[in-house]
């Protein structure tokens, strides 16, 4: 089972700041996330360890996603299922847990930065083909660039 524990934002810089210096800490104090009350298939417990990653675009691009989808119709649908934003969030996910992953080893934590690359490792296919939809149109978005920027 893969679990990601993933915070949407379509904040400032201020509250990206406050949000990635709370995730390095917590991976300084080995304060990793946790689902206390986890299932799928025949497993039924705890699952430990969750690597933690922040995602987020504009509001502009929120409010343009939006949009599209309220039209609830064929055309708009369409639009979503190649909508760029794909390009953008894959590449913040596979950006930050392989940032994580580095931060976690340098931090002393090599079991939990493994995990957090294996995490990566399995995730990266599906986000490579995901996010290959046309032109980057949007990466200029601000805070896109802010998430990169904070892990680069």
């Amino acid at each position: 089972h893969i679990a990601l524990g993933i915070d949407v934002t379509f904040g400032s810089e201020g509250s990206l700041d406050k949000k990635f210096d709370k995730l390095k800490e917590k991976i300084k104090k080995a304060d990793f996330p946790k689902i206390k009350y986890f299932q799928s298939g025949d497993f039924r417990g705890e699952k430990k360890d969750i690597p933690e990653i922040i995602l987020g675009v504009s509001r502009e691009l929120v409010g343009e996603l939006a949009a599209l989808y309220a039209q609830n119709d064929g055309p708009s649908k369409k639009k979503l299922a190649v909508h760029p934003i794909q390009n953008l969030l894959a590449e913040q996910v596979l950006v930050q847990l392989e940032y994580f992953a580095k931060f976690a080893k340098n931090a002393g934590h090599e079991q939990f930065a493994q995990k957090v690359a294996r995490t990566r490792a399995l995730l990266l296919p599906a986000l490579i083909a995901k996010g290959n939809k046309g032109s980057s149109e949007y990466g200029n978005d601000p805070v896109h660039q802010s998430i990169i920027a904070h892990v680069s």
